[in-house]
């Protein structure tokens, strides 16, 4: 009897050792990425920009077309972007959420800022949003993009109107920034 409640007590041990090891390599697997974003505009101020880690599962920061969140709404409006923080941080589909602001906290035209994020194995897709701040409901999006498996992976941001969602604004070919992820 005390044979086999040794074993049993050895045995929990060992899980227990086990699974702490598992939680260890679990977050070791997670990876940092240098996010950079660049203003690219000829003279528009862009708010602070929150930058999100994501699983492929999780709702999207913003859909083209469709209703902006009350969140996003107040990025859009007014560069208040805590609310928008607060919501990802709390929903589980959302590894990271970190926020990206210049040298004076916006970033200026010309500019690159950039924020250290966490990536994983079922994280791998990375979303944006922030404010044009000369404009009083137009935000720069990117939704939903793949992490490079390795070296550097360039997009641009394109700038939405949060109450028509239409895409980008007239007169423009709708970039504004560039999104370079290392």
């Amino acid at each position: 009897m005390r044979t086999t409640l040794h074993r049993i007590g050895s045995l929990s041990v060992a899980l227990a050792i086990v699974a702490l090891l598992s939680v260890r390599a679990q977050a070791q697997l997670q990876t940092p990425l240098t996010v950079y974003i660049t203003n690219i505009t000829q003279g528009q101020i862009l708010s602070p920009v929150v930058v999100v880690t994501h699983r492929a599962g999780a709702a999207p920061l913003f859909t083209p077309g469709e209703p902006a969140s009350d969140e996003l709404a107040q990025v859009a409006e007014d560069a208040v972007l805590q609310p928008l923080v607060d919501k990802l941080t709390i929903n589980g589909a959302y590894l990271d959420v970190e926020v990206i602001t210049g040298a004076g906290g916006p970033i200026m035209p010309g500019e690159t800022a950039s924020v250290q994020i966490q990536s994983d194995a079922s994280n791998r897709l990375i979303s944006l949003v922030g404010m044009l701040v000369s404009t009083n409901d137009t935000f720069v999006g990117l939704s939903g993009v793949l992490r490079p498996p390795f070296g550097t992976q360039s997009h641009y941001a394109i700038a939405y109107d949060a109450k028509s969602r239409a895409g980008f604004l007239a007169g423009t070919d709708g970039r504004v920034a560039r999104f370079e992820v290392r």
